[in-house]
């Protein structure tokens, strides 16, 4: 390259439907007496960039926008009555209060739905002298020696339960320290009990016995009686403890009529509309939505303590829902159009239920189809002029007169220079700068036109985006074209 010569690299999109690009050229390049020239010149369909975007190899910034969508799960309960577990009966045999909860307990865990995520249901302790933040994993173990005058030992004070709930932000998974050798005084000022239930639930006691009289709640706590029973309802979208008694339980229990059915709120129970967030880069990847998609519906199912989820089958390229078998409960997966159609559904559908299949994935970007495309429509599109654009209304007239680049299509399925040509500064022009400016570059615009078949030059246009690349090169040359 000659010393007095500059380079103008590009690289320059072409939206779908218009003909004209325009390059920046540094202001300090242009002058009397220097001659600009295309050195090289493609023009290409933007097939190989949609597979770059697939393949990660695309650095373009736009695949770092976030994507927004929103999706909503809502659950209809056939009958909310049997929503859950069938009603627990306490036997008139138990009566020591540890057991009488460990059989609370266990009769929900076994009983509990295929559909439901965790037990409904369940009782724990707590240590009342202990500061509310701290949870019972770090006191309990730290203080065994005053709950149970031994030191801790899991095997023997741990895992008290149901399975499905001791990994609950709060629980207490160790033995309740009821009848152990902790004195009296310290165990009526410290232990109390808690009744947990799932999210979206209703509880009904037959009687206020023996729970308010001998576990230590209060009648205030279960509410007025309605038709002699006792209502206590979690209408929120987490687990919470419902109820944490004011007094010590007693060691055992003298009245074991008590009956507990669980069940769901009401008919329908839809959950808050959840925002999924993501760059367009991992929108455009099966494999990384499908992991935002499933932790998404992981915390709902769980938050909704309904059985459903969401996986994506790489041998199928397909996504797949899977959703409860029973027939009393339906799950309805309520998202946008374009979330659905994301995932395969694309009949127009906005509410995805069991029974629907989702579409395989197609293969959006193959590089054999890119290039089958691409070939496609170069060759079609046959040879392509590029010249200055023209202000005049005319634009194709004289456009000879302002010619610079010839592109014909070839094998790599673009259009470009012939080897032969590049390089060749024949077709150089002369162009302007900006006197007294202080702007940095120079736009100067180029114009494509497509010569058909009779020999008539019109615009170029494709109904699919493009993309110029190539260097403009100006070198010094006494003899000029002047534009």
């Amino acid at each position: 390259m000659a010393a007095d010569s500059v380079d103008t690299p590009f690289r320059i999109t072409i939206p779908s439907g218009t003909s004209t690009f325009t390059i920046k050229i540094p202001n300090h390049h242009l002058g009397s007496n220097r001659q600009f020239y295309f050195q090289h010149l493609n023009l290409a369909p933007d097939f190989f960039s949609l597979e770059a975007e697939k393949l990660k190899l695309d650095t373009d910034p736009d695949l770092d926008q976030i994507v927004e969508s929103s999706v909503q799960v809502k659950i209809n309960h056939v009958d909310p009555k049997t929503a859950y577990a069938p009603t627990y009966q306490n036997a008139s045999a138990t009566t020591k209060t540890i057991d009488f909860m460990d059989k609370i307990n266990d009769h929900f865990e076994l009983n509990k739905p295929e559909h439901c995520y965790t037990t409904p249901f369940f009782i724990d302790w707590i240590d009342e002298s202990m500061h509310e933040e701290r949870e019972p994993k770090k006191y309990v173990p730290m203080l065994a020696q005053t709950y149970y005058s031994e030191a801790f030992y899991e095997a023997l004070h741990g895992n008290r339960l149901p399975n499905s709930v001791q990994e609950l932000d709060g629980v207490n998974n160790y033995l309740p320290p009821i009848g152990t050798s902790m004195s009296e005084a310290a165990f009526n000022a410290r232990i109390r009990l808690r009744i947990w239930m799932a999210p979206y639930t209703k509880a009904i006691f037959s009687s206020n016995t023996p729970y308010v009289t001998e576990l230590g709640f209060t009648l205030e706590q279960f509410g007025e009686a309605q038709k002699q029973q006792y209502h206590i309802v979690n209408d929120k979208a987490h687990w919470m403890p419902v109820a944490i008694a004011t007094k010590a339980p007693k060691t055992t229990i003298t009245k074991t009529d008590g009956r507990i059915t669980v069940s769901a709120v009401k008919p329908t129970i839809a959950n808050k509309i959840n925002k999924l967030s993501m760059v367009k880069r991992d929108w455009l990847d099966d494999a990384k939505l499908s992991v935002y998609l499933r932790e998404l519906f992981n915390q709902v199912s769980r938050s909704m303590n309904t059985n459903f989820s969401l996986s994506y089958i790489a041998g199928e390229k397909k996504y797949q829902f899977y959703f409860p078998s029973s027939g009393n409960i339906e799950v309805l997966i309520v998202c946008q159009p374009e979330l659905a159609i994301r995932l395969g559904f694309e009949s127009g559908d906005t509410t995805i239920f069991k029974g629907m299949k989702a579409n395989p994935q197609r293969d959006r970007y193959s590089i054999d189809d890119a290039q089958r495309k691409a070939l496609a429509l170069v060759y079609d599109t046959g040879p392509l002029v590029c010249t200055l654009d023209q202000v005049a209304s005319n634009r194709t007239s004289g456009a000879l007169d302002l010619f610079m680049a010839a592109l014909y299509p070839n094998v790599s399925g673009i259009l470009s220079m012939p080897q032969s040509v590049c390089s060749c500064a024949s077709n150089a022009v002369h162009l302007n700068a900006i006197t007294q400016s202080s702007a940095a570059h120079v736009p100067i615009t180029f114009r494509l036109l497509r010569i058909y078949d009779d020999e008539k030059i019109a615009d170029f246009s494709w109904k699919n985006d493009s993309y110029v690349y190539g260097t403009l090169q100006g070198i010094c040359n006494k003899q000029q074209k002047k534009v």
